[in-house]
């Protein structure tokens, strides 16, 4: 998992452009297979910058392919991981979200 850094964490982990902290890494994962660990803070993807969570989220979407390059600071050093990803749906079973209707805001709904 990844979380936003903070101001104050950016500074201390000496990512001054953002990132994202890896604050877990599930064991046989392709983050572990890639050598990534708690504590390191994710910088890119494929070369793209992310800012926070929510934007390595983002990059990792629009992944096309099996692979792809995560740039990293660990101990404030630059480096790099390539990892392989996982086939969409395969971390949810591919039916997590089957047969389940989207929730509509209430401003939206019609009165009963």
């Amino acid at each position: 998992t990844v979380d936003s850094l903070t101001d104050q964490l950016a500074q201390y982990f000496g990512a001054t452009d953002g990132g994202a902290l890896v604050t877990s890494v599930a064991k046989d994962s392709p983050a572990e297979k890639a050598g990534l660990k708690a504590g390191d803070v994710i910088t890119s993807v494929n070369g793209d910058p992310v800012r926070d969570a929510g934007s390595v989220a983002s990059e990792l979407s629009q992944v096309s392919g099996d692979e792809v390059t995560i740039g990293y600071l660990r101990d404030r050093k630059a480096a790099t991981a390539k990892a392989a990803l996982e086939p969409r749906g395969a971390s949810d079973g591919g039916g997590a979200q089957r047969g389940r209707r989207p929730v509509r805001p209430a401003a939206f709904m019609r009165p009963a």
